[in-house]
């Protein structure tokens, strides 16, 4: 993200990075929840960027809005 955000910024000078946020974390997967934000302030070089709250992955909540046709991945 950090190279991309660096290409794109040549390109476009007045684009900045408001902050990164961790999705679809399994709420028991914390060593991989902080293995993922040690990464992302070691690229960004600062915890500042990084949200502190993650939006969780909820299995059942994804499969409901796919039955309902909520989500483009739906058959309906």
């Amino acid at each position: 993200m950090a190279r991309r955000l660096g290409a794109v910024v040549d390109i476009n000078p007045d684009l900045d990075l408001l902050g990164v946020v961790l999705f679809g974390v399994n709420r028991a997967a914390r060593r991989v929840s902080d293995t993922a934000r040690a990464a992302i302030t070691d690229d960004l070089g600062s915890p500042d960027a990084l949200f502190t709250t993650a939006i969780r992955h909820a299995e059942a909540a994804a499969q409901e809005t796919r039955d309902r046709g909520y989500s483009p991945t739906s058959s309906n």
